[in-house]
């Protein structure tokens, strides 16, 4: 997959989302999540550099009902938005597998531009909808 972004992109780290909520499993029941960080043009430094493991709670199955299988809680992707647009004013972020919109929620309001890619219809629909009433759940 590397090589792949790379072809595109600047392909500067893996970034291991350590959740506190474990997926389903027969041998092992996976407690991470893995996201490439990747840039168009040169990216810009943060102003501190910190581990690429990063431990933020995840939505709880019971008392919430996901908008989308792998929904990624807010603060995740708002952490994700600051590293990549570390000192920019406005930069637009791509998610080519928006799900439910949290990506978009997360760049709109921190003044970014966001292009969403979902192949899902319900799913676009629902991101489109979170995101016109800037519904965050």
């Amino acid at each position: 997959m590397k090589d792949l972004l790379g072809e595109y992109f600047k392909v500067k780290d893996m970034i291991v989302w350590k959740k506190d909520i474990w997926g389903v499993g027969y041998y092992s029941r996976p407690a991470h999540e893995l996201a490439w960080l990747c840039h168009a043009g040169e990216p810009p430094l943060p102003k501190k550099a910190e581990s690429n493991i990063w431990e933020e709670p995840g939505i709880p199955r019971r008392g919430y009902k996901r908008l989308h299988p792998s929904e990624k809680p807010l603060a995740l992707m708002e952490r994700s938005v600051r590293l990549c647009c570390a000192g920019r004013q406005k930069a637009v972020i791509l998610d080519p597998c928006a799900g439910s919109g949290t990506t978009g929620i997360a760049a709109l309001k921190a003044g970014h531009a966001f292009i969403g890619i979902e192949a899902d219809k319900w799913h676009f629909e629902v991101m489109c909808k979170r995101i016109s009433d800037k519904t965050i759940v």
